[in-house]
């Protein structure tokens, strides 16, 4: 009983995907390739299946090795489709000639297999599978110059062979993917490291790579030693199991050109409690609204109306730069020769700030002094650090700056206001303003 169910595993894992596809992934650019994929390879597996279960009926044997020739060599084509799919993007069209022939290969070895059946009959079939799985391969050289042999050799040998030609050649273009496509080792580590976002068709061919080993290895596991090893087909079998898992688990995502982890975490978006629920939401519409086109924010912000517009909308409040600074001037003797007030007119006059990689030691250079000193001046005075500080002077003047150059680029507006890189003008300015600065940008559209 353990054994049948880990025969089964497989099959019971593709049906379980379709229904799971057909739920999620209905408007997904790829849906019905990917279901077609996935209905082809439960009937392939279904042939597998009967094949390794010991004791099992010779004529549904001869019933699973005729549909073997039409659902097994259907699945490299369909995967390879899906590549070029996700490779080429959504609106790519697939009409180059080798994508018939993928087609044509397997039509041709079900049609031939049907007429060879024919010709010798059903039950000569039937008797001729029950000796082959008895007796071994062995006996084929009995059936020589005769029809049956003919037989064996089309249903047996020739379509071991097209599975391992396909196989070989599917592996040899992924190969080539990873080099012309310039694939590297390091993307997958920040993927999963550093939660970098990566080419969703490149983590789906790193995924391809076990599932063609064990596909091929299931390919070459003859029925007389099978009936005797069984746990090496349950073994196969789980491996079968879980390397489908990683490649049909990112399928839903076909219509994505890149992918992130938190992408993937969210794919059930709605699955959160009340103690991370606003996290989590907040994790949701700041990545979705940082993906939408402005005009798409714009019907967005029609459509809700003045209800959460008017919230986000008010006037701009006094911003934490000149909260600090104004505290600061109110407190201190103005003396013009004070370091507190030469520091803050390299900051507030001279914009000292947008300097990108600014320093302690650049600052303590303009004023004339140690930047041990410049260091306690600033954390007695703001009760913050350096890097804290200027980082608020930045976000300060970013907002002002997202106003007024709506058309530039993040990354570009992320130079003009001393970040160093897009990413970590994105990563600051939502720790200290609490959105990312598409989403500021759009609640603060009708301010100039």
């Amino acid at each position: 009983m353990l054994i049948s169910l880990f025969i089964f595993l497989p099959v019971a894992f593709c049906l379980f995907w379709i229904l799971i596809h057909c739920w999620l992934s209905s408007r997904a650019d790829a849906f019905w390739l990917i279901l077609v994929s996935l209905l082809d390879m439960a009937l392939f597996l279904v042939t597998d299946s009967y094949y390794l279960i010991p004791g099992v009926s010779y004529r549904a044997l001869s019933i699973m090795a005729l549909l073997a020739q039409l659902t097994a060599p259907v699945i490299i084509p369909l995967c390879w489709l899906y590549i070029e799919r996700l490779r080429f993007g959504t609106g790519s069209k697939l009409s180059h000639p080798a994508h018939i022939m993928w087609v044509i290969l397997p039509v041709i070895l079900f049609t031939a297999a049907i007429v060879l059946t024919s010709l010798i009959g059903f039950s000569e079939a039937q008797n001729f599978f029950t000796r082959l799985y008895t007796e071994g391969n062995s006996i084929a050289g009995e059936y020589k110059g005769s029809i049956l042999y003919t037989y064996y050799l089309w249903v047996v040998v020739i379509y071991r062979f097209v599975l391992v030609f396909e196989l070989v050649s599917f592996f040899t273009w992924l190969l080539f993917l990873c080099k012309k496509d310039k694939f590297q080792i390091q993307n997958l580590v920040r993927f999963f490291k550093s939660k970098k976002s990566i080419r969703l068709y490149e983590l789906q061919v790193y995924s391809l790579f076990p599932a063609a080993f064990i596909f091929l290895s299931k390919i070459l596991l003859f029925k007389d030693f099978t009936d005797t090893h069984l746990a090496v087909v349950a073994i196969v079998n789980i491996a079968l199991t879980l390397s489908l898992l990683l490649y049909y688990f990112l399928t839903p995502f076909s219509s994505r050109r890149t992918i992130t982890l938190h992408q993937i975490k969210h794919s059930f978006i709605y699955n959160y409690g009340e103690k991370n629920k606003s996290d989590e939401i907040e994790g949701i519409i700041g990545e979705l609204v940082d993906e939408a086109e402005e005009a798409a924010l714009r019907r967005i912000r029609d459509k809700i109306g003045g209800t959460l517009s008017e919230d986000i909308t008010e006037e701009i409040q006094p911003s934490v730069a000149s909260t600090l600074f104004t505290a600061i001037s109110n407190n201190w003797d103005e003396d013009s020769n004070s370091l507190i007030t030469r520091f803050q007119q390299l900051m507030t006059e001279e914009q000292l700030f947008l300097q990108p990689g600014l320093s302690l030691q650049d600052v303590a250079d303009k004023m004339h002094t140690n930047k041990t000193y410049v260091s306690k001046l600033v954390n007695n005075n703001y009760n913050l650090g350096f890097p804290e500080l200027v980082n608020i002077l930045r976000v300060d003047y970013a907002e002002q700056y997202l106003l007024t150059h709506r058309e530039l680029k993040q990354s570009e507006v992320a130079t003009a206001c001393g970040f160093q890189s897009a990413s970590s003008f994105n990563i600051i300015f939502k720790k200290i303003t609490g959105v990312t600065p598409k989403v500021w940008a759009a609640s603060h559209e009708n301010k100039s």
